[in-house]
């Protein structure tokens, strides 16, 4: 009876780790994530995304779209990290193409023989906003490919982001009521001495 139990627990303990194996085997993934350098801004200001990479296996390309609300975002540039040149590769990277709401067919790759595996920028897009318009935008990533030196692609995740469009401050009124502000709060601070 004690061998049927100990038999049970040992095939138990083997079905649960061949589960745990393929579990942590298919979870791996090349994640791509979109990281603006401030979630907030105010609406006129200009916006800066890193399309930021962190291999789980040795790449040597990869390409994307943009999508993003074309009434508030607007693409003004966009250039290429240093995720494929840090070996001192050379590298080939094509900007993509500008349309509204949407940036298109960007991609880069290694030269010759090379490849990367530690994380790093792909590329930096550079948005304007236009003035006024206030609220949340959402940026996302869509067609994402990345690629081995083979030209497999590999498994990847994406994470997208948002940026908050905040009002734009008048600072004249802004600086008039914040002396304002500390002089009344000096003032109080001199009567209660006296």
């Amino acid at each position: 009876m004690a061998r049927k139990y100990k038999l049970t627990g040992i095939c138990l303990f083997t079905i649960i780790t061949i589960l745990l194996i393929f579990t942590f085997t298919a979870s791996a993934a090349t994640q791509v994530t979109l990281r603006p350098l401030s979630k907030v801004v105010e609406s006129g200001s200009p916006i800066t995304v890193d399309i930021f990479v962190d291999p789980d296996t040795e790449i040597a390309g990869m390409q994307f779209d943009l999508k993003f609300d074309g009434s508030v975002l607007q693409v003004t540039d966009v250039t290429e990290g240093d995720l494929f040149k840090q070996n001192g590769t050379e590298t080939f990277f094509n900007p993509g193409q500008k349309d509204t709401g949407t940036l298109k067919n960007v991609y880069g790759c290694i030269l010759g023989k090379g490849e990367a595996s530690t994380s790093a920028r792909f590329a930096t897009v550079t948005l304007s906003s236009t003035p006024g318009k206030r609220g949340v935008a959402q940026i996302y990533l869509q067609n994402v490919t990345v690629s081995s030196r083979e030209g497999n692609a590999v498994q990847t995740r994406v994470k997208n982001t948002s940026i908050i469009l905040t009002k734009t401050r008048n600072y004249d009124n802004f600086q008039r009521e914040l002396i304002k502000r500390l002089v009344e709060e000096l003032t109080l601070k001199r009567q209660s001495y006296a």
